[in-house]
């Protein structure tokens, strides 16, 4: 007689670590075959005839008796190894109803942040209508920015600083300009001085910028930005110049030497060339530090979290209904293996005591080959 155990079925999906261990299986072949070999024991030993079985004697052998005595107590195995596989059966239970209960509170955490980046977004919204004042207390109206796919969004939003790329065609230059000039020798000094020019070139255009812009919408600090512009701006000339020059040290050492007037060409040609060129790449800096909007990226940004969040809680809510799906077949099996323990285990050791029996008195009688034996033995039965 033996139970099945379930957790054979799924065994990487144990997370219970603290199972009580099954007990042994309840083999009922060996029983039949111990009530042959008593069988046969009773015979050899002559301690028996049919005298035994006549009135006010023996009922039945005692082996039978202490069958019945043990089978009693092989009931109680049978009672641990059904509360057992009953455990393992809520044993998945639990551990489904776990991953349940933190796939909900995983989508919970989804719909407020969701809830909270609806808050911010329509915030942006309503500065980007003009409704309500954004950064620095000033108004940002404008257009909303239009999200179709989520890789468009992303390279709108980087598209801006697309111009870094030039930079490094830029530092290639601008890195064997300044090593070309007497007494700066070395990787680590010729680095020392780019590294701080190239911050410059960018960082400077878009102060600038950036303090146009705040003064195109209003801010209330109108002279001190003005002064900064001014100041900023002529200091960012000036660096051009002084860069322009560092090219042009180098520059001219790679020109093959002329006539003085077509030197001086070549002199005037490259400074303009330099000089328009640094200006140009510093203005398309500061022109995009005018036109650039904070809240619109602000809006965009938004806009693609929420997007991620929305598909994050498509997933977990897509999840959690294939686990709440399987709760009720889990339970289901649970319950039948109660049901189906309590209504058999009687009826179970019931027939082993019987098919106990049985087997012992064939054999008896069989070993006896006597029909006094058996006529006496079955009297009582």
């Amino acid at each position: 007689m033996k139970f099945t155990n379930p957790l054979r079925r799924n065994k990487n999906s144990l997370t219970f670590k603290n199972l009580p261990k099954p007990p042994e299986h309840i083999d009922d072949r060996s029983y039949l075959a111990t009530a042959l070999g008593a069988a046969q024991a009773d015979k050899k030993s002559g301690a028996y005839d049919e005298f035994l079985f006549s009135e006010n004697s023996l009922v039945e052998m005692p082996f039978e008796e202490s069958a019945e005595n043990y089978l009693k107590l092989i009931s109680r195995r049978l009672e641990d190894q059904g509360k057992w596989q009953y455990l393992s059966y809520e044993k998945e239970v639990l551990e489904l109803q776990a991953k349940i209960n933190i796939e909900k509170a995983k989508e919970a955490q989804l719909a407020s942040n969701i809830a909270q980046v609806e808050k911010l977004i329509d915030r942006e919204q309503a500065i980007l209508d003009g409704d309500e004042p954004g950064r620095h207390g000033l108004y940002w109206k404008d257009s909303l920015p239009r999200v179709t796919s989520r890789t468009g969004g992303i390279l709108r939003l980087i598209a801006p600083y697309a111009v870094f790329a030039l930079v490094v065609v830029d530092l290639g230059i601008l890195y064997f300009s300044i090593n070309n000039i007497p007494g700066i020798d070395g990787l680590l000094e010729v680095w020392a001085f780019t590294a701080p020019a190239v911050g410059v070139s960018l960082v400077v255009p878009h102060f600038i910028g950036d303090r146009i812009n705040l003064l195109v919408h209003g801010e209330k600090y109108q002279k001190a930005n003005s002064l900064e512009v001014i100041f900023l701006s002529l200091a960012w000339v000036l660096f051009i110049y002084a860069m322009t020059q560092v090219r042009m040290v180098y520059l001219l050492q790679e020109i093959e030497p002329g006539s003085s007037w077509d030197q001086m060409q070549n002199e005037i040609v490259l400074q303009i060339m330099n000089f328009l060129m640094l200006i140009g790449l510093g203005s398309w800096l500061i022109f995009l530090a005018v036109r650039r909007n904070p809240h619109q990226n602000n809006f965009l940004r938004l806009e693609l979290r929420h997007q991620k969040l929305m598909k994050k809680i498509e997933k977990s809510t897509t999840s959690l209904v294939s686990l709440e799906s399987k709760l009720p077949a889990v339970r289901l099996h649970r319950d039948a293996s109660e049901s189906s323990f309590s209504s058999n285990l009687s009826t179970a050791t019931e027939e082993l005591v019987k098919a106990t029996k049985s087997t012992y008195r064939r054999a008896l009688i069989n070993e006896f080959g006597s029909k006094d034996f058996t006529s006496s033995y079955f009297k009582n039965r």
